[in-house]
Parts: C-alpha cells; structure tokens; sequence
C-alpha cells in the first residue's frame, strides 16, 4: 500500500464500533440525568458536550502504525528501519503473552486490548533501551513482510553510503 508521499504503509488503531457506540450512548444517558433534572436543553447540552468530549478523546488517542521514510512509526515514536531485527508475526495468544507474562518491561508497546494480532519487532541497537517493539495491528501479514524488506533496502543504502 504504497502512496504518493513515500510511506509504505499506514494504519490507524482505532477503537471498534462497540466503543463508540457505548461512548455515545454513555454521554445520551449523562444528557437524559441532566435533562430529567434541569430540562431538555441543559440535557442536550450535556449529551452534545460530553459526546464531542469523548469523540475528540478517542481519536486524540488512537496511534497510527506506519512505514516509509526509513522509519516504522507507531505512535509518536520512531524507529530507523536500519536497526530493526527480526520481525515476528504474533497471534492473538502469542499477543496476550507479550503483553503480559512473557513481556519484557524494557519494551516499547503501542498496544490497542481491542486488537487481537501484533507484530513484536527487534531492535538492533547498542543505544537503544528498547529490546523490542510490540505493535498492534490488523494486517499484521501484510505489515511484517514490508518491515523486513523497508528494513533491507534501508540497510542496503547504509552499506552504499558508508562504502
């Protein structure tokens, strides 16, 4: 999934239909108490209020997923693809593994819990604290493969510039 600016791929976490809508009708029941209370207008101005509250906390916090530049972005961190290791595609037990027993406190997460799949993603850098990435993603077996090659050509230009 190529575009005409260069990324790669782009994917936006967002939360699922459910969330959304028991976000909406949370802030329909914050309108009805207020209405009940002090009547039809300062209980639409409640709904209306709280429900672009919500909105507007729902995707100021939903991370996007992208490849291009010679980064892998998740989030408002970034990654130089020259240093990824290896990539491994995690199902959704292998995923709640990561994410809980068998995780690493060192690792950098950008984790949604309404996604099931997720990419963990090594990190080949002395520098780095991170050991690895756990992402999550919905196409994780369209993502892998495009890391791993973004991930060889970043290191075959490297080895072009440094020789």
């Amino acid at each position: 999934m190529r575009t005409d600016d260069g990324v790669l791929y782009r994917e936006r976490l967002g939360p699922p239909v459910w969330l959304w809508v028991v976000a909406l009708v949370l802030s329909f029941v914050l309108g009805v108490a207020y209405g009940w209370r002090l009547g039809t207008g300062p209980g639409v101005a409640a709904f209306v209020v709280s429900a672009l509250v919500v909105v507007a906390v729902l995707l100021a916090t939903t991370p996007v997923v992208s490849v291009g530049h010679g980064v892998l972005r998740a989030g408002r961190a970034r990654l130089p693809l020259d240093v990824v290791g290896r990539v491994a595609v995690l199902d959704p037990e292998r995923t709640r593994e990561a994410r809980g027993r068998k995780a690493d406190p060192r690792a950098y997460l950008t984790i949604r819990g309404w996604i099931s799949w997720s990419l963990l993603v090594e990190v080949d850098d002395a520098d780095d604290p991170h050991p690895y990435w756990l992402v999550s993603t919905r196409r994780p077996r369209e993502l892998a493969p495009l890391i791993a090659d973004a991930r060889d050509r970043a290191r075959a230009q490297a080895g072009d510039v440094a020789g």
